[in-house]
């Protein structure tokens, strides 16, 4: 298995500023199923956590098919995205509160469940004294769908799931915990724009979420937010294969530009309207085996929130037949949940499962067996599947990655790396 099973916990930790070019700091990323995790469940045996992952993958493309077909901008495809694979840990207000949220990169929001509504929050914004109410009137109120007139921003979002918040945009200084200094102080983040949310109803699968930290390209998310704090709209992260409980980082700012042999780039594609990173890929070749070429620009997702990779079956289809070709055994006739292409472990001990490579524009991606296969009930299973209404370029797909997101030069890079021991360096 890989690291797709596991939601991470973020606990941030801010660098010193690079003189001249901006602040930077740094995401701690710890396995779901570590430990350290409140999602920690020691009893969860290898297929129940890969089949877990699989589920989540399907609800995850759901969301985001969700979301693209929703014209109405007061129904939102869900609350909580399923499928979120990390957790952030920040302080609020005054007071220094400490939340965990889901940290997303397909949701621009950052919400936070307030008090006094909402019983089971921890949030309490009357007790915080750089905590403010936003007016109706402002630019940032334009971004959300409004709950009804009134002086300040009150936001509306109805989920199709049955979940919803309503609440406040608000301004609150948040902390982000500087864990390499010797004095253990929070670095502060003021006037960070975010929903208090009053009234929410969040599906049981979030129940350990106290809200969300959007990601995205929106005005709204945490990364276009920094550049008013004088932190470029950059970050990276470098996903971790499974049962590496060693610590690692997501990187924001100028300390989040990757370096060293082998980077390729390619350009993100706006469409419809969305603030998700779309990319174009236009084949994926195995030896001398190609799939048909695309010319359609933005066909594929970039996620780090869905654990496999999803592909249209005009990709799928192609790429089943080179895999089995290249292979050259027969596949299992019943694969086990959702998978579809599954080999009995006898028949590829000699056989050396196959590198693929995911042409993008402008970037050729080299992907391991370690990245597309995992062992599976007693079977060497491929987890990419077929999705006829959406690919997503999935976080397995990522495992020994450093991947670059480039908000200002408008791409995403990527760099073959030991994750391990990206994750140790500051």
């Amino acid at each position: 298995m890989h690291q797709f099973i596991f939601i991470f916990l973020l606990i941030l930790c801010i660098q010193s500023p690079a003189k001249g070019e901006g602040n930077s700091f740094s995401v701690q990323l710890i396995h779901r199923n570590s430990p350290k995790s409140p999602s920690y469940n020691s009893s969860a045996t290898p297929s129940e956590l890969i089949e877990d992952a699989i589920l989540r993958s399907l609800d995850r493309a759901n969301f985001f098919r969700s979301s693209m077909i929703l014209k109405e901008k007061t129904i939102m495809p869900t609350l909580v995205p399923h499928g979120g694979d990390y957790y952030m840990r920040i302080y609020i207000g005054s007071r220094q509160v400490e939340v965990l949220a889901l940290a997303d990169t397909g949701s621009d929001l950052i919400w936070i469940r307030c008090l006094p509504f909402d019983r089971i929050a921890l949030f309490d914004p009357q007790r915080s004294t750089t905590y403010k109410r936003l007016f109706h009137e402002t630019s940032f109120c334009r971004l959300v769908p409004i709950w009804k007139n009134a002086p300040h921003c009150l936001y509306n979002y109805t989920y199709v799931d049955g979940s919803y918040s309503l609440g406040l945009l608000s301004n609150e200084t948040f902390y982000l915990n500087d864990t390499t200094t010797t004095n253990g102080r929070a670095n502060s983040f003021p006037r960070v724009v975010f929903g208090c949310g009053q009234k929410n109803h969040l599906p049981f699968k979030s129940s350990h979420a106290q809200g969300i930290v959007g990601l995205g390209r929106g005005l709204l998310s945490l990364v276009s937010q920094l550049k008013s704090q004088n932190i470029e709209e950059r970050f990276s992260y470098c996903l971790l294969p499974w049962k590496k409980l060693i610590s690692n980082k997501i990187k924001f700012g100028v300390g989040a530009k990757i370096n060293g042999p082998g980077i390729v780039s390619s350009k993100l594609v706006t469409k419809d309207s969305s603030n998700f990173y779309f990319l174009s890929l236009k084949s994926i070749s195995i030896g001398n085996n190609k799939t048909r070429i695309s010319q359609i620009p933005g066909n594929i997702l970039i996620d780090s929130g869905t654990p496999l990779t999803t592909l249209h079956s005009s990709f799928y289809n192609d790429l089943e037949a080179i895999v089995k070709e290249v292979i050259g055994v027969e596949p299992i006739s019943n694969p086990p949940e959702k998978l579809k292409l599954c080999y009995e472990p006898s028949f590829v001990e000699d056989v050396s499962l196959p590198e693929m490579i995911f042409h993008f524009d402008g970037a050729d991606i080299r992907l391991l067996p370690i990245n597309t296969f995992v062992e599976y009930k007693e079977f060497q299973c491929m987890m990419i599947i077929p999705d006829d209404n959406l690919s997503i370029f999935g976080s397995m797909a990522q495992v020994n990655f450093q991947i670059e997101y480039d908000l200002k030069e408008n791409k995403i890079s990527f760099a073959p790396t030991d994750c391990t021991i990206f994750g140790l360096r500051e």
